[in-house]
């Protein structure tokens, strides 16, 4: 009896680190194929930002949701300073619905805004704006569409560019 219970354990435990290493092989095959498929000139990162569950109170009656907050930024080679960009978010209302939770980045979407943003700049040579997503629960990815510069030239970026990023999953809950 002894034996077929530790022949169970370790049958179960066998196959529980198969799928371990079979799930991590995925993910790094995953992060390789991205890395190798963006071809973007232009650097980005996206981070999510706080009160995007804030409950905002006017007048002691509760106001509108005010949606998903992402700070996005870019960094050029280009000497110019960019000053504007078109840029599109997708991401997930709050209609209801099961999505695994790997499948978020860069998931399905059923919401989606086009937004032209004014950039400021960062003292690391890198411009920023602070996108406020009204209607959104979850950003899955912000595609860069064109961008207008301080010499007054743009840029229209075609999608075999590949301008797009997923925002980061971490946030920060407290500044320094």
């Amino acid at each position: 009896m002894k034996n077929i219970g530790i022949t169970i354990l370790l049958l179960f435990t066998s196959l529980t680190l198969s799928a371990q290493n079979d799930r991590q092989s995925f993910a790094g095959t995953l992060l390789q194929s991205t890395l190798i498929a963006n071809t973007c000139p232009i650097g980005m990162t996206a981070g999510q930002r706080m009160s995007g569950q804030t409950v905002v109170v006017l007048g002691g009656q509760q106001a509108a949701p005010s949606g998903q907050r992402i700070h996005l930024s870019l960094l050029d080679k280009n000497p110019a300073r960019i000053v504007s960009a078109i840029v599109t978010a997708f991401g997930l209302s709050a209609k209801y619905r099961f999505v695994q939770a790997d499948a978020m980045r860069g998931g399905p979407s059923n919401v989606t805004k086009s937004i032209h943003a004014a950039f400021r700049d960062k003292p690391d040579g890198t411009v920023y704006v602070d996108l406020v997503l009204p209607g959104f629960t979850a950003v899955n990815a912000i595609v860069l569409q064109s961008i207008a510069y301080a010499d007054g030239s743009t840029r229209t970026l075609s999608p075999h560019d590949g301008c797009h990023v997923a925002p980061d999953p971490m946030m920060l809950v407290a500044g320094r």
